[in-house]
């Protein structure tokens, strides 16, 4: 059932009261304890979303779902990597997330914000941030043009926008 289907019979409070968090690295947890049952994190990567209207993170397992708590945000990309074998002007940039989703990075797809953490916009809806591997796997192509901090693939240009306080890009 999906969190807009109203014949849904789990009342909405009884959705938030399971102790799931994601930590700003993509890990795990239930009441505090890690997981560390790979299959099980998986499952539950591959069935992170947004509520469609509230757009609050949520957990879909088969037809069921609930609420979690995130320290920032569901998705995270795990790595970054470059097709092999592409030639021409300008590398792709590929970002492998944690529900599994491979995305090309875009232009202008990639955030700096507070503390130097590293953003990625996964599609219109979605957001990800990027750990702290994948973040400093970026070094290699990193460059700071004119004042910009960017990364440099090929004759590619990918500049990082600056978050201000309030979340919105400078």
């Amino acid at each position: 059932m999906s969190p807009k289907d109203p014949s849904d019979p789990a009342p909405l409070d009884f959705r938030r009261m399971v102790d799931l968090r994601l930590n700003a690295e993509g890990e795990w947890f239930h009441e505090a304890e890690p997981f560390e049952n790979l299959k099980l994190i998986a499952l539950f990567d591959r069935g992170l979303d947004l509520h469609p209207d509230t757009g609050e993170p949520i957990l879909r397992v088969a037809d069921k779902w609930c609420y979690l708590r995130c320290d920032d945000l569901p998705f995270v990309v795990r790595r970054f990597r470059t097709p092999i074998g592409l030639d021409g002007p300008g590398l792709l940039l590929i970002a492998e997330l944690n529900t599994g989703e491979v995305v090309e990075v875009g232009e202008t797809g990639l955030e700096i914000g507070a503390n130097g953490v590293v953003y990625l916009e996964v599609d219109a809806r979605r957001r990800a941030r990027v750990c702290r591997a994948a973040q400093a796997s970026l070094s290699e192509w990193l460059t700071d043009e004119d004042g910009l901090m960017a990364l440099r693939l090929g004759g590619r240009r990918l500049v990082f926008r600056v978050l201000t306080e309030g979340g919105a890009t400078a």
